[in-house]
């Protein structure tokens, strides 16, 4: 280069009065350093136009991704709020009200009702409602629904068996209505039971001492028939 000084950044040539200057090196050398620089400053431009816009994009999903998760934490605070009121029920409603549960977790709730009622404590029927709708009884838990249908049943012979009941068999003859059985063990204090095979009932029973006459219906088929006999003192 003819050029006595040069630039401190790019070495452009820098001419003295005395310096004599050679186009081919000194002005295309520094034409070719202003066009590289210059192409390097608009490389860099657009590099940093793209990563700009990269970023923005990257901001908006961030930004998206902030409005989801506010949401799902709203819907989760509103679930723990439903949650607790729903401990606060079950608290009101344990051993007919009392007591409450101490722990405020779901799982601690379940873990502790589990320990009053299925892990050992005792639940007594008169805590247990009892939907009469159906039945027509007047009682509204298990406790006196039990009393109630106690005092329903009708009362049976009082004493105590005498020996082991005896068992006296027969069977009804198909196109037959009526069928005897006889046994020295029935008296007029005998309590009986009649069986019948496929569970045909009969409409009509006589009792007498050594016998028991029953009417049927006509039946298709023969019917064993069985009396249970029981006497008492």
């Amino acid at each position: 280069m003819s050029a006595t000084n040069a630039t401190a950044n790019y070495e452009l040539p820098v001419f003295l009065a005395t310096d004599k200057p050679a186009w081919l090196t000194d002005w295309n050398g520094a034409m070719n350093a202003i066009d590289t620089a210059i192409h390097t400053a608009q490389s860099t431009a657009d590099g940093a136009q793209t990563t700009a816009s990269t970023a923005t994009t990257d901001i908006a999903t961030i930004n998206s991704s902030l409005t989801t998760i506010t949401s799902n934490i709203q819907s989760l605070t509103t679930t723990v709020n439903g949650n607790t009121g729903s401990i606060n029920t079950i608290n009101s409603l344990i051993g007919n009200g009392q007591p409450t549960t101490e722990d405020k977790t779901i799982i601690g709730a379940i873990n502790e009702i589990y320990a009053m009622i299925g892990g050992g404590s005792t639940v007594t029927a008169d805590v247990v409602t009892y939907d009469n709708t159906t039945s027509g009884l007047t009682a509204d838990d298990v406790q006196e629904a039990i009393d109630e249908i106690v005092t329903m049943i009708p009362s049976g012979p009082t004493g105590t068996y005498a020996k082991k009941p005896t068992v006296v068999s027969g069977t009804l003859t198909a196109g037959q209505t009526s069928l005897t059985l006889s046994d020295a063990s029935i008296v007029a204090t005998s309590l009986i039971d009649i069986y019948t095979a496929d569970g045909t009932p009969f409409t009509a029973v006589a009792q007498s001492v050594g016998s028991v006459a029953l009417t049927f219906e006509a039946q298709q088929a023969d019917l064993a028939v069985s009396a249970v006999v029981w006497d008492f003192t």
